[in-house]
């Protein structure tokens, strides 16, 4: 078999799985039930109230917790009632609930992260990224003719 084959062949095998995932991804969208966010509710409250609702947000107040609801063009603060978390001002939170007439959600489950939390994920998880892929080029190179990995030879 000829190089250029095989080469042919890998890479119609990777754009036959990377279509099949892009494919399972719509695919899994038809069967997830999906719930107004605050994209939704903020241009028409009205229609959403005694829905469930799922937003993010941070909180602004904390007696009682009022959260800025992320992701609307125009500024909307609701009350959260029967939130159980400890959060204070600047704390990101998701919130899972009932939205009421008067800009108040009774949370049926919610979760608070503290914006220094979220930063030490994102970089722990940079330096583990970086640390296995040094870890993988240590021991193997890229051969971009033939589309594979190699294993290096000892020097």
């Amino acid at each position: 078999m000829r190089v250029g084959d095989e080469r042919g062949r890998r890479a119609a095998l990777v754009l036959l799985l990377v279509a099949l995932q892009v494919g399972m991804l719509f695919d899994y969208g038809r069967y997830v039930e999906r719930r107004p966010t605050a994209e939704d509710f903020a241009d028409d409250y009205g229609t959403y109230v005694g829905r469930t609702v799922q937003f993010d947000g941070t909180v602004v107040a904390t007696d009682p917790t009022v959260v800025a609801v992320d992701g609307t063009s125009d500024r909307l603060e609701l009350t959260l009632h029967g939130f159980d978390r400890s959060v204070e001002r600047g704390t990101a939170v998701d919130v899972f609930g009932t939205l009421h007439a008067d800009h108040t959600v009774q949370v049926k489950s919610g979760v608070a992260q503290q914006t220094a939390n979220r930063m030490y994920m994102y970089g722990i998880s940079f330096v583990a990224l970086v640390f296995v892929v040094g870890l993988g080029l240590r021991d193997w190179r890229f051969d971009a003719r033939a589309l594979v990995f190699r294993k290096r030879r000892d020097e």
